[in-house]
Formats: structure tokens, C-alpha cells, sequence
């Protein structure tokens, strides 16, 4: 070739460079009288090559370059003035043309489209930022890809030389295993490292050792932030699923671990007493609390970024709190020490973990801080830091969340109902229940005022009327609603805070008025909060400290056996609240969060991506599969039961109309039966079944009561026969959560298989054993044995521990031997951020 040459409509001007696909070019499109790049191939391009390359050619963005056509042995590019990216650089240049790169990665994983060949060779800097080169090497399918595919081409010279794609291959890409979204991923993370560390992440004097790098080893410790770092870790991790599961879930972690103040840095001299409590505070989904030492500066913010506690895992789904007098916190967490509610002084780096807290969650301070309260299976337990000991203060209750007034009054909220509990006498009274007719589907949080009022998260059915309401105590069936948002919410120094998109936001509110005063103004940022379901929030006055969380990725599936060894991780798990496999052992049903509704999503128990089932009827989740693996039934939003196909096929449809709240909890082997509890006013939550019609839908026109006593008793599972002829279920008759067996369809005889608490019980499918979770946290196996009048229990044998989980902390594998389990992804737990004097950021931009 020479300058002058013609190639279709395209006239060469001079010689760009070679690469490994062949020569690039300077040309001129002579019909358009435009300059373009033209890059030739050594040989001629497949038709499925020029399908796909014109499947590319549809991208459009600022930092992609254009591919404009497809010739039989030359790709038709746009020309671009720049110089490949090179490190090292400055943090804050590194930063910004990272996330150009994840935008355009971003805008082609969107179409299907994977560039396998990302390099710092094939990025060019220019002054409007950088392009990102070589989507025509991309395959528009995620097949695996092949010696004969173009990336792989010439990775290794028959001298053993090394060219740079191999160095930024991911380990599937070296096996010939599927490369998708993912394997992009790796690529930016080896880019990232080189543009931080001005080397390579993983490199060695052979192919080999550069293989076996990849493959095998770390790459070296570079010079950065632990936020930042384990975001690069991330990106690198050897198998797919461990890594940030797209481009735009990297960009938000990426520019949240680079949000560093330069105040963070004078924290210690001036605040010691945080930095005490830096290893301990935790929080549920996005916490903001608040409190403010004498004399302390209402000037300077600041900023400082805390980690979990060493050694241990936090329960970030249960909460956490801080002592109205600004000196203790409280959490949930598991460790070797044991699980529970674990108390931190703010002047003692060791945390303590409180005595018989077993299970417990989402804690709560007395007004005078002496005293915690907590969830703990169905009672709500007060226990005095003085070590007096705990005791119930309610038994029996549904609820979920409390708040202690100034009042001494605690409000609770069971989902269904408001009701203020007295601590001093246990006795209750009901303020407040959902209205249907108002279209209320769910209470979540509530926050007692000073002036008689409480705010209350309210969940409607009607479009645009989720949201936080203003109610007067002397007047509960008056409302005023002050904000509409999915997010749970803040209140603090007289003013509301809340998730607007993904920004925190604070409105300055006049309770008396039930108005606001003033603009709304911006707190901070909120990158990367995924479900604003599991946002939580917890007043401590008028305060100036605040703590916020950001949570992606917090929870993973893996399989695990007897022993509690990892077999394998399924899937990134994320939002998701409840979960089970299907009978056939091919799917995970999954309540997952979109846009602030929950919806059941399935995947498959190998791995991969999730797919969501269900688009009309939100779910609070509590999925149950059809025992042919065809159908799957869960609780709607409206608390009612509901189901579809789980090929996807049909409508989804709503299955009860109840005003008492429903869950769903087994489908019998034999396809006639299906169990589900139900929660009632005067006798709480009690088991019920329905039959199947032969259409294969349940008929709730004949359902029946199975269990009802004053007790609770739910959590009901089939045993594993072709015909069922015992329930196993959870009570708290004794006073506390216990797991029975009885004779079905008649109640007949009951024999307790739990000793000192248990929850969450699952029959192993071959009808000998039974599972349970212990009031320790511990996974336990009894022996049965089954006849047709009684049931013989065994010895207890302890599996493993499990983390301190509210809704869903494991499932019973098809074959016994081996169980699902939710888990911290630990590599994806974000750290906690405390904001000191966060109104000074009111209004600010950037924040």
C-alpha cells in the first residue's frame, strides 16, 4: 500500500501504524470529502465478522469512536488526533477519563456489545477527552471466544514475545470460556492500575508466567486509597461473578471511592472520639444519625470514612443506632465471639456484644441511653447497660421496626398496623391501621415528634402516593403527606431527609404547620445505593454527625455443604430480601429491588444473570414454587398472595383478597396443597392451607384454618411425601420461637424438634431429617423418623453458623448435602461515611 492507493471510495494519505490485525491508515472518503482511518486486515473479513462489525457501527457516543463502514479486508473508522492513554497519572485525571471509558463501556454493554480488547493502546486522549479504539474486534453474541477470533490473534509471537491484549485478558478469555460485560470489567481494572501505577497488573518475561499471573496471582499493592483498592480487587477477581456486574455499578463504586475530603486528615486531632468509634458503626441499606459533643464547632465539616469491625460481619439488613447522649452505638453483627447486638462506646475501641441478643435486630435507644431495645424473633426485649439483665417487654408481636419517643412511649410498626407500647407494662394500643380504601399497602418507619406528631412511611397502591406523612396523635385518621419517594427517610435539626433519586436531600419543616420553610437543599451524593427499600434512619434529635452507607452488592447466593465450606458462589445477590431454588433444582426465585418496587426475578443455580418474572404486581417477595417447577407464588405488595408462570407466560394475577397480611410458605410434593400464614388481629399469625384446583391454581373460595391459637405460629413446611401427613412449623407458644411438628390435615400430636429457640425450619427431602436455625445463629440437623401416627425425634448435630439474617439466611439443596446461603460479599462492602456538621453542606454542589 502507498500513499494515493484507492480502496472502494476511500483514497490513502499517508501510514498511521501496525497493529496486530494489520496496517492503519489516513484516508479520505472521497464521496463525503471527509478524513477517516482506515485499519486493514491481513486477511479477508467473515460475513459474520461484517454482520457484527455493522452491528458496532450502530454505537453512538462521545467516547467511542465511530465505526463508519465495513470493506472486504479494511474497517472505515473515524479519524482522531490524540496519543494512547498512558500512565502513570494524577488521581483526579486517572479518575476522569476511567469513568469516560465506563460510560462508553456502559453504553455498548447496553446493546449486547463486549470489546474483549480493552487496552490502553487502544484508548486515545484527546482534548475533549478520551475515544475509546476497536469495538470492531467486538463480538455483538457472548460466545466463547476462539483461536480464530481476532483478539486472539497474534496474542503470543512464535518467538514467545508478549503483545499487549494478552495482559489485559481476563482468566475466562485465556480458558476459551464465555467472555461477556464482565470480561470488559477486568480489562478496566488492569487499565486502572496501570494509569494509577504506571504498571502493569499483571506481567512476567514469558507468555506463561504472564498466563499464570493472570490466573493464579495478585497483582502488587499499589499506592492508593482501601476504598479505591478494593475497587480495583474487585474489577480483577479471578471469577466472573465477583466482580461488579456492570459498568455503570463500577462507575458509581469508582466515584464514591474516590470521594475523599482533604478534612478527613484533621478528623483525629480535633475529633478522637469518633475515629474510637470508627471500627464499629454499621448501618442498614443508608443510616443517618446524629450527635453533637459540647462545644463542638458548627463551622467545618468533615468527613471520615469507617470500616466494619475487624473480625466481624455486619448484618447491614438490621440496623443500627446511636445513643441520644452521642456516646454509645449499636449494631448488628456476627463474629467469632458470637452474633447479635453488639454495644460500642464511643471512648473504648472494643465493642461489646450484649448478652442473649441471639437473633436479634434493628436496635433501638431509650431516651436516657441506658437502655437498648431490639427485635428478637417475634418479642420486642428491653435490656439495661447496667447488666440487669433483658426482658420481654411484648411478646408475640409482628413487629419490625421501633422508635423510643421523648415520651417514653415506643412506636412500633408491624407493616399492617402503628401501635405505641408501653415499656413499663407491655400493654399496647393501636393508633393507626392501613386503610385499603386509602389504597395503604404497607407501614415501614415511624418517627415520633415532640409535638404529639410522628412521621410515617407509608407504601399505597396508588400511583404517586408512596411516601412520608405528617400524623397528628390526637387525629390518626388525618394525614398530610410531605414528600412522595420510595426511600425511607431522616429527621433531624428540624429537618426531613430523604433519597431524591440518587441525591440525600434535607427540607426544613415546620411540624406544627406540617409545611415546609425555605428550598429544598442537598445534603450529599448518594453513589451507588441500590434499593432504597432497605434504607434505614434513625433520629437522635437535633443533631450535626451524620452517618450514611452506600450498599451495592452487599449480599451474595452461595452453595455451601454440611460443613459450611463454600462449593461455589451463584450469583451476586444485591437487594435481594427472600429467596428459594426450585423442586427441579434449575432456578432461584428472588425478590429484587427496581426503581424502589420489589419484584420476583429468577436465575439459574448455576449462576448468570437475573431475569425478572414479574412486571404488573410489585412483591414484598416470600417466593414458593409449584413442586413441578412450573408456577411461582409470592406476597404482593398488597400482602395478598399472588403468582405466574415461571416460564414467563400468562398473566400475573392476584390470587387472594384479604385485608389481613399473607405469606405464602409451601406447595405439597403431591401439586394439591398449598400452606401459607396469615397475619389476624385478635389471634396474630396463623397457618392456613388451600387447595389446588385441577387447572393447577390454588382456590382460596375453599381455604382453611389449620393453627390458631393466641400464639404465632408460621414458617409451616410440608414434609416430603408423594402425600403429605405432617406440617412443620414455628411457634412461640413457650415464649419464644420454637420448631414443632404436627399431623396433617388434622392438628394431631406435636413433638418439638427445636431445644432453646428455633427458627427457619426446612425438611431434608428424603424425609429423615430436619433443619433449623438456633437462637445462636448456628444451622442444626435432627434426625426423624415418620410413620403414619407419630414422629420420632433424634439427636441434634450442629452444621454451621449462618449470618444474622431477617427474611431468608438459607435454603435446603435439592440433595440435602448441600445448602443456599445469602452471605456478606465482603469485597463489596461498602464502608461507612460520617459527616461531621452535615448542615454546612446544605446547598453546596459536588457534595
Amino acid at each position: 500500500m502507498a500513499p494515493g492507493d484507492k480502496h472502494g471510495p476511500y483514497e490513502l494519505i499517508s501510514s498511521i501504524g501496525e497493529g496486530g490485525m494489520g496496517e492503519v491508515w489516513k484516508a479520505r472518503d472521497t464521496r463525503l470529502d471527509r478524513i477517516v482511518a482506515l485499519k486493514f486486515s491481513k486477511a479477508a473479513f467473515s460475513e459474520r465478522f461484517e454482520r457484527e462489525a455493522r452491528a458496532v457501527a450502530a454505537l453512538n457516543h462521545p467516547h467511542i469512536c465511530t465505526l463508519h463502514d465495513v470493506g472486504p479486508n479494511y474497517l472505515v473508522m473515524e479519524y482522531i488526533e490524540g496519543a494512547p492513554l498512558k500512565g502513570p497519572l494524577p488521581l483526579a485525571k486517572a479518575i476522569e477519563y476511567a469513568t469516560q471509558i465506563l460510560d462508553a463501556l456502559d453504553a455498548a454493554h447496553k446493546k449486547n456489545i463486549t470489546h474483549r480488547d480493552l487496552k490502553p493502546a487502544n484508548v486515545l486522549v484527546t482534548k475533549q477527552g478520551v475515544k475509546l479504539l476497536d469495538f470492531g474486534l467486538a463480538r455483538h453474541s457472548h460466545g466463547p471466544l476462539t483461536d480464530t477470533d481476532a483478539t486472539l490473534t497474534k496474542a503470543l509471537t512464535t518467538d514467545g514475545q508478549i503483545l499487549g491484549t494478552l495482559q489485559y485478558m481476563s482468566p475466562e478469555q485465556l480458558q476459551a470460556r464465555t467472555a461477556d460485560a464482565r470480561s470488559d470489567i477486568f480489562a478496566f481494572g488492569c487499565v486502572l492500575y496501570e494509569l494509577l501505577s504506571g504498571k502493569r497488573a499483571f506481567s512476567g518475561d514469558t507468555a506463561a508466567s504472564v498466563i499464570a499471573a493472570i490466573m493464579e496471582r495478585e497483582p502488587a499493592v499499589i499506592d492508593v486509597s482501601p476504598p479505591l483498592d478494593r475497587v480495583i480487587k474487585t474489577c480483577l477477581a479471578k471469577d466472573p461473578d465477583d466482580r461488579f456486574q456492570t459498568a455503570l455499578d463500577l462507575k458509581r463504586n469508582l466515584l464514591w471511592a474516590v470521594d475523599v475530603r482533604p478534612e478527613t486528615a484533621k478528623a483525629p486531632a480535633k475529633f478522637p472520639w469518633l475515629w474510637a468509634a470508627a471500627a464499629a458503626v454499621v448501618a442498614a441499606g443508608l443510616t443517618w444519625v446524629a450527635v453533637r459533643p459540647a462545644g463542638q464547632s458548627n463551622k467545618d465539616v468533615y468527613w471520615l470514612t469507617i470500616s466494619p469491625p475487624e473480625g466481624g460481619t455486619i448484618d447491614i439488613t438490621s440496623g443500627v443506632d446511636i445513643s441520644p447522649d452521642g456516646k454509645k452505638v449499636a449494631f448488628v453483627a456476627s463474629a467469632k465471639e458470637g452474633s447479635g447486638i453488639w454495644i460500642r462506646s464511643l471512648d473504648n475501641p472494643t465493642p461489646v456484644r450484649l448478652a442473649g441478643s441471639e437473633g436479634a435486630r434493628y436496635p433501638f435507644w431509650s431516651p436516657d441511653s441506658r437502655s437498648i431495645g431490639y427485635h428478637q424473633g417475634l418479642n420486642v426485649v428491653h435490656a439495661r447497660l447496667d447488666g440487669s439483665g433483658a426482658q420481654a417487654i411484648a411478646k408475640g408481636t409482628s413487629y419490625f421496626r421501633s422508635h423510643w419517643a421523648r415520651n417514653e412511649a415506643i412506636y412500633s410498626t408491624s407493616g399492617s398496623t402503628v401501635e405505641s407500647l408501653d415499656p413499663r407494662t407491655g400493654t399496647t394500643t393501636k393508633i393507626l391501621s392501613i386503610d385499603t380504601a386509602r389504597g395503604d399497602a404497607r407501614f415501614s418507619q415511624t418517627i415520633a415528634l415532640p409535638n404529639g406528631k410522628i412521621l410515617l412511611h407509608i407504601r399505597s397502591s396508588r400511583q404517586g402516593e408512596t411516601g412520608v406523612y405528617l400524623i397528628s396523635l390526637a387525629a390518626p385518621g388525618e394525614r398530610k403527606m410531605l414528600v412522595a419517594t420510595t426511600a425511607t427517610y431522616g429527621y433531624a435539626d428540624n429537618r426531613l431527609l430523604w433519597l431524591n433519586g440518587d441525591t440525600l436531600v434535607a427540607w426544613r419543616l415546620d411540624v406544627d404547620r406540617g409545611e415546609f420553610v425555605g428550598e429544598q437543599e442537598t445534603v450529599s451524593a448518594m453513589v451507588g445505593v441500590e434499593s432504597f427499600d432497605r434504607l434505614a434512619a434513625y433520629p437522635a434529635g437535633s443533631n450535626l454527625v451524620l452517618i450514611r452507607l452506600n450498599t451495592v452488592g452487599t449480599r451474595k447466593l452461595v452453595w455451601m455443604d454440611r460443613s459450611g465450606r463454600r462449593i461455589n458462589e451463584v450469583v451476586q445477590h444485591g437487594a435481594n430480601q427472600t429467596f428459594r431454588p426450585s423442586p427441579d433444582g434449575a432456578q432461584i426465585a428472588s425478590s429484587r429491588a427496581v426503581s424502589g418496587q420489589t419484584y420476583i426475578h429468577l436465575v439459574s443455580t448455576k449462576g448468570g444473570a437475573w431475569n425478572r418474572l414479574t412486571f404488573g404486581i410489585a412483591s414484598i417477595g416470600f417466593p414458593v414454587w409449584s413442586p413441578n417447577s412450573k408456577y411461582v407464588i409470592f406476597q404482593a405488595v398488597e400482602s395478598q398472595l399472588a403468582g405466574k408462570a415461571s416460564d414467563g407466560s400468562g398473566p400475573e394475577e392476584l390470587i387472594t383478597k384479604s385485608a389481613n397480611r399473607q405469606w405464602p410458605t409451601d406447595w405439597s410434593k403431591d401439586g394439591g396443597t398449598l400452606l401459607y400464614y396469615e397475619f389476624d388481629p385478635k389471634t396474630q399469625r396463623d397457618i392456613r392451607y388451600m387447595p389446588v384446583s385441577g387447572s393447577g391454581k390454588p382456590d382460596p373460595s375453599k381455604a382453611s384454618v389449620y393453627l390458631q391459637t393466641p400464639a404465632n405460629e408460621y414458617h409451616g413446611r410440608f414434609s416430603p411425601e408423594a402425600r403429605p401427613r405432617w406440617i412443620l412449623y414455628v411457634s412461640d407458644e413457650s415464649g419464644r420461637d420454637e420448631v414443632y411438628v404436627q399431623g396433617f390435615p388434622e392438628a394431631r400430636g406435636k413433638w418439638q424438634i427445636s431445644s432453646g429457640g428455633g427458627r427457619f425450619p426446612e425438611w431434608n427431602p428424603n424425609g429423615k431429617e430436619i433443619f433449623y436455625l438456633g437462637a445462636d445463629s448456628v444451622l442444626r440437623a435432627v434426625g426423624v423418623k415418620l410413620s403414619d401416627t407419630a414422629v420420632t425425634v433424634g439427636e441434634s448435630a450442629k452444621l454451621f453458623a449462618l449470618p444474622n439474617d431477617v427474611n431468608s439466611p438459607y435454603a435446603a439443596g435439592p440433595d440435602a448435602n448441600r445448602f443456599l446461603v445469602r452471605v456478606p460479599a465482603d469485597d463489596q462492602q461498602a464502608p461507612l461515611e460520617v459527616i461531621i456538621n452535615w448542615p454546612g453542606l446544605l446547598g453546596k454542589k459536588g457534595n
